[in-house]
């Protein structure tokens, strides 16, 4: 959560709230578990 109100700080000339920034990194780490996890129940 630090990191993200840094980014939001930092690279924009506005505000934005933490959650956009959170959301923003966050989904893609999730997908890619959720594939990771996957394809290894296939493996077995």
């Amino acid at each position: 959560m630090i990191l993200s109100d840094t980014i939001a700080r930092d690279l924009t000339a506005f505000d934005l709230p933490v959650g956009i920034i959170t959301a923003v990194i966050g989904a893609p780490f999730f997908f890619y578990l959720m594939k990771r996890q996957s394809s290894q129940l296939w493996r077995g």
